[in-house]
């Protein structure tokens, strides 16, 4: 090979063997979260190591510590964490692990079942398919079936751990995410202002039952988690957000036939194996029983009150009855005052439902000429 402007001078190969060459890289994230993630799975320029179980996680200590006061504590302590630059971490799930450091680097964690994730669907979405089950656990013959199969990769169950991670571990960032999740679950399969549907009937179930109905489809679901967190964190907002939606509930499932009773016996059963679920449970339970009665007293007292008011009107038409059959000249005191003096029509009584309850109707009379009404005030002179 000759070069051609001076064909003396001396010729170089360019082209460089495979050892020669500097490694190929990977093209860069194109976000940040993207970029702290990928530090996370390849543990490069790590320097801190942290161990669980079976599993080994390669982090970095600008990341973790700024967002975990315990993990700050073991590398600023002295002691032989920080050191070694290894922290054990007992106790807890691998998986659970695994989800708090993708959440301190990608601000972010998946509760759901691995094979779901990257399935098309959000969390909102995959939440919003458990609202399903009632239709499932109707046609299995009940949500306590239904429901059996549940395991320590159900969401709900999942997020209760993260949430005594969040505590475990001092990080309000993730606790602050965990209890979006958590309500996300409530709003979108339990509570009836995002589930409100119709009854068999076709009239819009009132919220409380549609309520009821949504609980006893979650109630494993639900039961599982409130189970987890009692007794293992002394932080009560998530528990409390759970248990909001269950214990009202509790009174009206003895009312509701055999397969409630199961709920019922469910929950015995676990207060008896777990005192810190019975501690948690038993005074909100209580309270629910007194607010449940104390409403069943307001609603008799009210129907005994319309039951007084429709007695005395009933009295005031039969009064009026005996007066003009011993008198007819009286009918005159029954005519219309709207009527012109001579066209002047007869009020007759009817029965009226305007309270919208159907234990009492009201007694009204009515002129049919002018649609004059006197509200049981119309008085025969003696």
């Amino acid at each position: 090979m000759t070069n051609g402007l001076n064909p003396t001078a001396p010729t170089f190969d360019l082209t460089l063997s495979s050892s020669q060459r500097p490694p190929s890289r990977q093209p860069l994230p194109d976000s940040k979260t993207q970029a702290t993630l990928n530090l996370l799975r390849t543990g490069k320029w790590s320097d801190l190591t942290l161990k669980c179980g079976d599993k080994v996680f390669k982090v970095h200590k600008n990341i973790v510590c700024s967002q975990s006061e315990f993990f700050e504590a073991c590398v600023e302590s002295g002691m032989k964490e920080s050191e070694e630059e290894v922290i054990q971490l007992v106790d807890d799930l691998p998986g659970d692990v695994r989800r708090m450091l993708e959440f301190l680097y990608g601000e972010s964690y998946w509760e759901h079942p691995e094979a779901e994730e990257g399935c098309g669907k959000t969390s909102e979405g995959l939440y919003r398919g458990y609202k399903e089950e009632k239709l499932a656990a109707k046609a299995e013959g009940g949500a306590q079936e239904h429901n059996s199969e549940l395991g320590d990769s159900d969401p709900v169950l999942v997020n209760a751990r993260m949430f005594v991670l969040a505590d475990k571990y001092g990080i309000p960032t993730l606790r602050k995410e965990v209890l979006r999740k958590m309500k996300l679950f409530i709003d979108v399969a339990v509570d009836f202002k995002q589930t409100r549907e119709r009854d068999e009937e076709g009239a819009p179930a009132s919220g409380f039952e549609e309520v009821g109905k949504n609980v006893m489809v979650q109630w494993k679901r639900l039961l599982n988690a409130i189970e987890y967190l009692s007794g293992r964190t002394s932080d009560n907002e998530c528990i409390d957000m759970l248990m909001e939606h269950v214990v009202p509930q509790i009174p009206e499932m003895r009312k509701k036939g055999a397969l409630e009773v199961e709920y019922l016996e469910d929950m015995n059963r676990r207060c008896t194996e777990n005192p810190d679920l019975a501690a948690a449970l038993f005074p909100k339970t209580t309270a629910a029983w007194a607010e449940r009665e104390r409403q069943s007293v307001g609603s008799l007292k009210a129907i005994y009150r319309m039951e007084e008011e429709f007695t005395a009107q009933v009295e005031d038409l039969v009064m009026h009855t005996r007066q003009l059959l011993l008198d007819p000249k009286k009918i005159a005191d029954l005519r219309c005052p709207r009527c012109p003096s001579d066209q002047k029509q007869i009020l007759l009584p009817i029965l009226e439902n305007n309270s919208g309850t159907w234990w009492f109707p009201q007694v009204r009379w009515r002129c049919f000429t002018c649609d004059y009404e006197d509200n049981n005030e119309v008085q025969l002179r003696m």
